[in-house]
């Protein structure tokens, strides 16, 4: 990523199969904050989120870019039957100014969870 390049965007897939009939959550947990190989952390405001449902019934915490959160924290639900679903989660990095050029790294888990 260079300073004043154009933002880039990648995207992480989930694809949930269940037939237990009910509800569900997706939780993402960011493991450790976007950094580069010396440790400078890409500065939170400029790195945030997206998730759309590609396929299944379900309401999703991020219809819109918003910044990605620190936190554990449910990114999406399923309807009240927990009807299997497709999402795609689009993760953005607006580069900066004073930024330091590289390549930033992070850890990113995703986990189901009982509503």
């Amino acid at each position: 990523v260079l300073p004043n390049s154009p933002p880039q965007v990648k995207e992480a897939i989930i694809d949930v199969k269940t037939n237990l009939g009910r509800p569900y959550m997706v939780v993402q947990k960011i493991a450790a904050p976007l950094a580069n190989i010396k440790g400078v952390v890409f500065k939170q405001e400029f790195f945030d989120m997206k998730v759309e449902g590609v396929s299944g019934q379900g309401k999703s915490s991020f219809e819109d870019f918003m910044a990605v959160p620190q936190e554990e924290r449910a990114i999406f639900q399923s309807d009240a039957k927990g009807t299997p679903c497709k999402i795609r989660v689009l993760y953005r990095l607006k580069p900066y100014p004073e930024m330091e050029p590289g390549n930033y790294l992070t850890s990113i888990v995703y986990s189901l969870g009982e509503i």
